[in-house]
C-alpha cells in the first residue's frame, strides 16, 4: 500500500489508523512544517507504518527561504541535517528507538539556485537565501 499522508489523516492524534507494517511507501509532501505536535512520535508512527525496507518520503521548505516562514501556519522549517537524527548510528539518535536504515536529501533549488553547481549550492544556501526552495527527503526503513 502507498499511502499520501495529510490528505484527511489528523497527524496530531495517535497512534494512527493503519496497521503496523502496512506501507510499502509514505508520501508527505508540505505537511510536517505546520505540525505542531511532537515530531519524533509523528516519525516512530511512519517507521511504525512502514514495511522493512519501505520508503518515506518527505517534501519540506528549506529553512533559509523565506517560504519558510512568510506562511502563518508554518510552525517549524527543515535542514539539510533535520532528518538524520533519525538514522540509525547517529549521534543523536537517542531520541527514539525507531530508526531508519538511510536518508537522502535533495535540495529543491530557486531559480537562482540552479546556476551554481549542487556541493556549492548547498554550501552556499546555509548562508543566503533563496539558493535552495525546499527538501526532499528520503528515508529507508
Amino acid at each position: 500500500m502507498k499511502l499520501n499522508l495529510g490528505c484527511g489523516t489528523d497527524l496530531k492524534i495517535f497512534p494512527y489508523p493503519f496497521a503496523d507494517g502496512c506501507a510499502e511507501e509514505i508520501y508527505c509532501a508540505h505537511v510536517l512544517e505546520h505540525l505542531d505536535c511532537d515530531l519524533v512520535k509523528v516519525m516512530e508512527e511512519f517507521h511504525r507504518m512502514l514495511r522493512p525496507g519501505g520508503l518515506l518520503r518527505i517534501r519540506v521548505p528549506f529553512y533559509n527561504h523565506c517560504s519558510a516562514w512568510i506562511d502563518p501556519t508554518h510552525r517549524r522549517a527543515f535542514t539539510y541535517e533535520s532528518f538524520s537524527y533519525f538514522v540509525k548510528g547517529h549521534k543523536y539518535g537517542f531520541y527514539t528507538t525507531r530508526h531508519f536504515s538511510s536518508c537522502d536529501v535533495k535540495a529543491i533549488p530557486t531559480k537562482l539556485g540552479t546556476i551554481l553547481p549542487e556541493q556549492l549550492r548547498m554550501r552556499a544556501s546555509k548562508v543566503f537565501g533563496h539558493i535552495v526552495e525546499e527538501l526532499d527527503i528520503r528515508l529507508v526503513k
